[in-house]
């Protein structure tokens, strides 16, 4: 199974507007647009999501629409206004998915080999906030978290069920905000530990905690440092399920 490659993007920063260029840089004369993840398909404006994830593939439901034109490939001046079948990145003819449990399509979905269970999932700009705080991790409702290791060969190291899911987010959510800390880097990158909160919902909630040799810490707008005791969960660790 793939999981999701891309860099820490907190979910709340994503932008709140029908604006899709976050900005405009110029290089040797040439101006170079940063254009955010966006899609416009039946009048909605999406923007892509990192936090968000398909739980399982037989949620995905029937064809939408098709992406008519990618932007980032052939426009080149920053006056460009989007219009309906628009995406910055996805291919001519990308084929847009609804999502079950999502009749209003604030979610819809996108094929994608390396997102989690094969789509990548986007979000109506309008509701982004309401969306966000659905999928903020509470340990009443969460029914299972996976916890894998590594960031392209992914290992599969606890499936937590019921009770020992709930006491796993449940620690998240004791982590210490630490806007100050800085990383270590002399042992080059951290081990990445990727986890998926799910709550029997079409969409569960994604994140990555990272150990540097010295922390184990995570990104949740701002960065959270783990309680000691999540190093149980990685060291010594045998694949398998935990009831």
């Amino acid at each position: 199974m793939a999981l999701i490659k891309k860099p820490i993007i907190a979910f709340l920063a994503l932008l709140l507007t029908l604006a899709m260029l976050s900005g405009c840089r110029s290089i040797g004369g040439q101006t170079i647009i940063d254009w955010v993840d966006f899609l416009k398909l039946n009048g909605i404006s999406y923007t892509g999501q990192w936090s968000a994830v398909v739980t399982d593939p037989a949620q995905i439901g029937g064809e939408i629409g098709k992406v008519k034109f990618n932007v980032a490939d052939n426009v080149h001046h920053s006056g460009y206004k989007t219009k309906e079948g628009d995406a910055a990145f996805l291919p001519k003819g990308t084929v847009v998915y609804e999502v079950n449990g999502y009749p209003d399509r604030s979610f819809v979905a996108v094929q994608d080999p390396e997102a989690y269970n094969g789509y990548r999932l986007y979000a109506d700009d309008r509701k982004i906030r309401e969306l966000a705080a659905s999928l903020e991790p509470d340990e009443r409702k969460v029914s299972s978290a996976r916890l894998y290791e590594g960031y392209t060969d992914f290992k599969l190291l606890k499936e937590l069920k019921a009770d020992s899911a709930s006491i796993f987010v449940a620690m998240l959510k004791r982590s210490e905000e630490r806007q100050d800390y800085s990383p270590a880097t002399r042992n080059g990158d951290p081990t990445a530990y990727p986890f998926v909160l799910d709550t029997g919902d079409a969409i569960g909630y994604w994140n990555i905690i990272y150990y540097d040799g010295l922390r184990y810490y995570w990104h949740d707008n701002n960065v959270k440092l783990l309680p000691g005791e999540f190093a149980s969960y990685v060291t010594n660790s045998a694949a398998g399920e935990t009831p």
